[in-house]
């Protein structure tokens, strides 16, 4: 069995580096550098657990995603959070009902997945003497299956 964690990180990277809000696009980390401005997208924790499976070695992966936006004083709003997770929701959350929707998978070479689920979303407010921080976070979940062939 083999982590899916860098393949899929490395398509979620990819995928959400097509956003753009406000005409400019929106960068994405996966370890965030001191003193970057915003707003910014920053894949979080992963966390990974076996399915049981007897066919394949199938894993459920839950995976954060933060949107992160700033302000001065009480200039404070949610609607560019907002506003940019839902083009983060949009290009990676789907039923997978029609091939639009399947096509939200995320392609990797050693791993094949059912499209990401919203597990949860929330507002964090952080505040310091200057700006207030506002970070959505989803949290997505996908069943992850190594393809047969990879040792």
């Amino acid at each position: 069995m083999k982590t899916c964690f860098y393949q899929y990180r490395k398509g979620l990277f990819e995928r959400l580096s097509l956003i753009t809000y406000g005409g400019s696009a929106v960068p994405v980390y996966q370890y965030t550098p001191a003193g970057v401005g915003t707003p910014y997208i920053y894949i979080g924790d992963m966390n990974a657990t076996p399915e049981n499976d007897a066919d394949r070695y199938s894993q459920t992966v839950t995976t954060e995603i933060h949107v992160v936006t700033s302000y001065q004083g009480d200039q404070a709003s949610m609607n560019t959070a907002d506003a940019i997770m839902d083009l983060v929701m949009q290009w990676i959350i789907s039923k997978g009902v029609t091939v639009f929707d399947r096509d939200a998978a995320i392609l990797m070479d050693d791993f094949e997945m059912t499209p990401n689920q919203m597990v949860s979303l929330s507002h964090v407010t952080e505040f310091d003497d200057i700006n207030k921080q506002i970070r959505s976070v989803l949290t997505v979940s996908a069943i992850i299956d190594q393809k047969p062939d990879v040792s």
